[in-house]
């Protein structure tokens, strides 16, 4: 249970003034996503009670489980400095009373189905603050939607955003380029105007989660890959026959621009056979350095280019995780200032140390954080032997 110490230190201590901004928090991107995505809001209220009524759990479950990996890893992840800073702006309050709306709601949301997890967490976040607030999880009503906070627009565009994260990560993983490791330029090939716009309305967040310096958009997929296209027996095997030859031989000699149009899920015309996106597997060459992955969404490309400044970047990301593992290790509060000494026999994390020591020292907490020249077996950063001391400032 939350001492009265620890409840002071947060806006969750103060529900009657954290409830009332709810309205604000609502009003910034992440948050509303996310109070759109939760139990009480209609499509997921609407499948827990035909599916309950049904007595089919195993449908709600895996529902339950998608909502818990959005809060973790979009929300709260993306919401981190929000919630950090040292300052209690309306920001700052407006993050928590997101997050204490969403946890709230969540639990009774969760109670038929985790009932004593359930019960924990409104002990805590209701139950000690709100004398007012239902003893019990148990005898709490289960949230309604909220029609007022209903916005199809920005459910859309993060939906495709996360989507052309996780294309972009994927591209990651296949070529060997660490998250950490920052690149210049990130070509998205939206497939409508919409989705051009969408991806331009949230192109910070796709640039900061996929660690890239430039999003650029190029409706021409062409610019990017040379399509192919080759029959789906699956489907065209029994219902062509013997065509089925003559089709395949016509594909080879299609242009981009018909080409395009299969990519883009129209139907096209084959030796006069009408063939749809399902009849088609689309391949993708790809042009010059670039690497590029495809997906219904969109067609997305990185550039795999390390230059010596993107190196640079990286070492002060690597540094930043080695000084917060130390942080962790010495069991520090996230408020515990600290002094950082960082030694190498480097005139390369010198520069790094110069560069990007201010960033560095807002994001561990740092009052001060200098180089010395030293030799050190200590950690390799990018092949270079670095060592860190950290100690409480």
């Amino acid at each position: 249970m939350a001492t009265e110490a620890e409840r002071e230190q947060t806006p969750l201590g103060w529900p009657a003034y954290a409830l009332a901004l709810a309205a604000l928090a609502v009003l910034i991107a992440l948050g509303t996503w996310q109070v759109q995505r939760l139990g009480w809001k209609e499509d997921l209220l609407a499948t827990i009670e035909r599916e309950m009524e049904g007595f089919r759990l195993y449908n709600v479950v895996p529902e339950v489980v998608k909502f818990i990996d959005s809060l973790t890893n979009w929300y709260i992840r993306r919401s981190r400095r929000r919630f950090w800073k040292s300052t209690d702006d309306g920001d700052k309050v407006a993050a928590y009373a997101t997050l204490h709306r969403v946890l709230k709601d969540f639990a009774v949301v969760l109670a038929p189905y985790m009932p004593f997890v359930a019960e924990e967490m409104w002990q805590i976040l209701v139950a000690e603050i709100d004398p007012s607030a239902p003893r019990s999880v148990h005898h709490a009503d289960m949230p309604k939607p909220d029609e007022s906070l209903k916005d199809e627009v920005g459910i859309r565009r993060t939906h495709l955003a996360r989507a052309i994260v996780e294309l972009g990560r994927s591209l990651r993983s296949a070529n060997d380029l660490k998250v950490r490791q920052p690149l210049a330029t990130l070509t998205v090939v939206p497939r409508s105007d919409e989705s051009e716009a969408d991806i331009l309305a949230m192109k910070d967040v796709i640039l900061e989660e996929l660690n890239v310096k430039a999003l650029a958009v190029d409706r021409e997929e062409s610019h990017l890959v040379s399509l192919s296209a080759r029959p789906n027996f699956k489907t065209l095997g029994k219902r062509l026959g013997p065509a089925l030859k003559t089709v395949g031989d016509a594909l080879k000699t299609l242009s981009q621009d018909d080409l395009r149009q299969a990519a883009d899920g129209k139907t096209i015309s084959v030796a006069g056979h009408e063939l749809s996106p399902e009849d088609l597997l689309i391949d993708r060459a790809t042009k010059g350095d670039l690497v590029v992955l495809a997906a219904p969404q969109a067609t997305v490309a990185l550039d795999p280019k390390i230059t010596p400044e993107l190196r640079r970047e990286c070492m002060a990301r690597e540094l930043q995780a080695r000084i917060q593992a130390r942080r962790k290790d010495m069991d520090l509060s996230v408020t515990d200032r600290v002094a950082v000494v960082v030694k190498a026999d480097s005139d390369e994390v010198a520069q790094v140390v110069a560069e990007f020591g201010a960033a560095l020292s807002e994001e561990v907490q740092a009052d001060s954080l200098r180089f010395e020249k030293a030799s050190t077996d200590d950690a390799r950063i990018e092949g270079v032997s670095v060592g860190i001391e950290v100690a409480k400032a």
